[in-house]
C-alpha cells in the first residue's frame, strides 16, 4: 500500500519519541499492545473511506430450507452481495442483491422465487426468501487486519498511518508515564489527517458527484433467467 516497516523499527520509534530508549517502565509488549491498537482503528479508518482496502470475498452455498449462514472470521465491513448464476463456469455472472429491513422481511420477498435479499445478524448472513435449492452468493467485503507480530515481521501501510500508529502508542505511554501528552497528540492527529485525506478518493480521473443517472426495469439485473 505504500510503506513496508518491520514491527521492531515501530516499537524502537515509540522509544525513541517518548524518551524511553533505556527503561522498562512500558515494555517492548504493551508498545506492542498499543501499536495494535491503532493499527486496527487504522483499518477502521480505511474501511469507512470505500475505498476497498483489503477486500476479501466469499461464495456461500445454499442448501434448501437454511436462511442462515456464518460469515468468515475476519469479517469486518460488507461491501456488496451478488448472486452468482453459472457459478463455476466460463458464463460466470453476478447479479446484485439488496440488503432488506427488518420491517420489510414479512412481505418483501413473497413473490420471489430465489433469495433477492439479505440481512446480516451478528455474524451471520440471512437470505429473503428461504433458498430451497442449491444457489451460489459471493460476498465481498473488507477483511479484518492480522494483528502484528513480534520483531521480524514486515508490515506494507498505506503513506501515513505507520505514523499515526507510532504516534498514538506514544501519547498512551506518556499517558501511563503520567506525563504530557498534547504534543504527541497533535502529531498522532497530524498524521492521521494526512491518511484519512490520501484514503478517501486515490482515483482523481473520476468525478466525486453523480453525473448521470439512468433507470430502467428492462435492464439486465431485473430479467434473471431461472
Amino acid at each position: 500500500m505504500g510503506v513496508l516497516r518491520d514491527v521492531s523499527d515501530l516499537i524502537a520509534d515509540v522509544q525513541q519519541l517518548a524518551e524511553m530508549q533505556n527503561t522498562d517502565f512500558v515494555t517492548s509488549t504493551e508498545i506492542l499492545g498499543y501499536l495494535n491498537d491503532a493499527y486496527r482503528e487504522a483499518y477502521g479508518i480505511l474501511a469507512r473511506s470505500y475505498e476497498d482496502w483489503n477486500l476479501s470475498s466469499k461464495v456461500i452455498t445454499t442448501s434448501s430450507g437454511t436462511r442462515e449462514y456464518t460469515l468468515e472470521t475476519d469479517f469486518m465491513r460488507l461491501r456488496k452481495v451478488y448472486y452468482v448464476r453459472d457459478y463455476g463456469t466460463s458464463s460466470e455472472k453476478e447479479y446484485p442483491i439488496r440488503r432488506v429491513a427488518w420491517q420489510e422481511t414479512d412481505f418483501a420477498p413473497l413473490f420471489e422465487r430465489v433469495p433477492r435479499r439479505f440481512m446480516l445478524r451478528g455474524n451471520k448472513i440471512r437470505f429473503y426468501p428461504c433458498p430451497n435449492s442449491v444457489l451460489y452468493y459471493r460476498y465481498y467485503y473488507s477483511a479484518a487486519p492480522t494483528a502484528l507480530a513480534a520483531s521480524g515481521t514486515d508490515v506494507d501501510f498505506f503513506d501515513g498511518l505507520d505514523r499515526f500508529i507510532v504516534w498514538d502508542a506514544v501519547v498512551k505511554c506518556l499517558i501511563k508515564e503520567k506525563s504530557d501528552p498534547s504534543m504527541a497528540r497533535e502529531e498522532r492527529d497530524r498524521h492521521l489527517a494526512i491518511a484519512i485525506q490520501g484514503a478517501d478518493n486515490r482515483d482523481a480521473s473520476e468525478p466525486m458527484q453523480v453525473q448521470e443517472v439512468v433507470y430502467s426495469q428492462n435492464e439486465d439485473w431485473w430479467d434473471w433467467q431461472w
